[in-house]
């Protein structure tokens, strides 16, 4: 089976550039042929070193290019027209592509907008194969009066621009046009839309009338092999990291699902051997979801440890490795997969989560941890004192839970799913 993977942010700062690999080398191992469409490289060059993926980009991957959008990225209105031009000329490319080499099944792994740009395409051609990756759900509704009145007492033109791209999306001539577009794809084509959580499956019910309910599929993440792991103290002495603190880890980028501040109000009355670790490229945001301001805020400098750049696959791990225990901080309403998760995993590393959607389901069930309530710094702060009081004996058997939950979910299974998902495209 020839499979065609279109992944147009993946030399973006912040974006998880290893997708393709995560999906494609699984697959290749069951005897896929995997090709990979992207708009400038990947980041960390990991696809041309290792030579397993073909590969070919809009834009060659060079400095300039590259340094060009990092720059255009910074500021609020070039952002998101960047991010509509990326995904647009992406997949013009990968089109161009399948007409060319006659690929079984096109696998797009991420957009901007998620559907419009993928089924626009496809309303216009027909008998395409189609796999389209869904990560969040749809937005929900919200009031212009009130976003309106934020903006006025914040002055912030973020929430004015929010606001504008909302009220475009939600018209009615806009929602008739997306019907219009969507139907057409669907009875020109065959395609499924992949999620990781059966709750982002069922918020698309009543999406635009429930025109895409019957074309998801759930595929939860799978959990990766890991090379032999290091102990403790070597993986903080190559971070350069205190060796007598405990040290709570916050990985990846500060999306709007995730809540920062209850971290810092759980953690101001503790010890002050506490120290929060914030790994991974942080976005323009707000205060909420800035950790540098937060530890300001709340007087928490001298234990606040900020990495703000993007980390390499191979230096993930030693951060889980130093780690005492992991914080997956959410808010309320977030359904989406928490792939932090997986990667605690692979070393067996304690989690404090938050008890939402998915993720608190299988920190609950596997007991990989402990969870608190979302959005509540007491709770948090009652996990946090239960996780230190844990003995070594409680510490191994969370150790080997994680054993459990990685070998009920290994990548190979991921890889038959999304097979399985391939096959019942390309039957129809």
């Amino acid at each position: 089976m020839k499979v065609l993977f279109v992944e147009p942010f993946a030399h973006r700062e912040g974006h998880p550039p290893n997708e393709p690999k995560r999906i494609g080398y699984p697959l290749i191992e069951l005897g896929a042929e995997v090709s990979l469409v992207t708009f400038i490289g990947v980041r960390g060059d990991w696809i041309n070193k290792e030579g397993k993926l073909a590969h070919i980009s809009f834009i060659r991957p060079r400095k300039f290019p590259l340094r060009f959008y990092q720059y255009l990225d910074r500021f609020l209105l070039t952002r998101s027209l960047c991010r509509y031009l990326e995904t647009l000329l992406t997949l013009s490319l990968a089109i161009w592509e399948n007409r060319k080499h006659k690929y079984d099944l096109i696998h797009i792994l991420d957009a901007d907008p998620t559907f419009f740009f993928p089924l626009a395409f496809t309303s216009l051609l027909k008998n395409q194969k189609l796999i389209l990756v869904v990560y969040n759900p749809p937005p929900p509704k919200e009031d212009w009066r009130a976003i309106l009145m934020d903006f006025l007492r914040k002055r912030d033109w973020k929430i004015l621009a929010h606001l504008a791209r909302y009220e475009l999306g939600e018209a009615r001539l806009s929602v008739f046009l997306r019907k219009l577009l969507y139907r057409r794809a669907a009875q020109n084509n065959n395609f499924l839309l992949v999620c990781h959580t059966e709750q982002i499956k069922d918020s698309y019910a009543t999406y635009l009338g429930g025109i895409l309910r019957d074309r998801f599929v759930c595929i939860p993440l799978g959990v990766e092999n890991v090379a032999q792991p290091v102990s403790k103290e070597y993986a903080r002495q190559c971070l350069s990291l205190p060796l007598g603190k405990r040290i709570f880890l916050s990985f990846g980028n500060n999306h709007p699902g995730k809540d920062f501040k209850v971290v810092f109000q759980a953690l101001k009355n503790l010890s002050e051997d506490n120290i929060i670790l914030f790994v991974g490229k942080l976005g323009p945001s707000g205060i909420e979801h800035d950790p540098q301001g937060l530890a300001h805020m709340y007087e928490y400098c001298a234990s606040t440890i900020i990495k703000d750049a993007f980390v390499p696959e191979e230096e993930k791990m030693l951060y889980f490795t130093a780690a005492d225990a992991v914080i997956l901080s959410y808010k309320k309403d977030f359904i989406q997969s928490a792939s932090i998760l997986n990667d605690a995993a692979k070393l067996g590393t304690p989690v404090i989560a938050s008890d939402v959607g998915q993720l608190g389901e299988f920190v609950r069930s596997y007991h990989l941890g402990i969870t608190f309530a979302p959005e509540d710094a007491n709770s948090l702060q009652q996990a946090i004192m239960f996780l230190l009081a844990l003995s070594d004996k409680e510490k191994q058997v969370i150790k080997e839970n994680f054993a459990k939950f990685a070998a009920a979910r290994p990548q190979e299974e991921n890889a038959r799913s999304h097979l399985a998902a391939y096959q019942r495209v390309l039957e129809g």
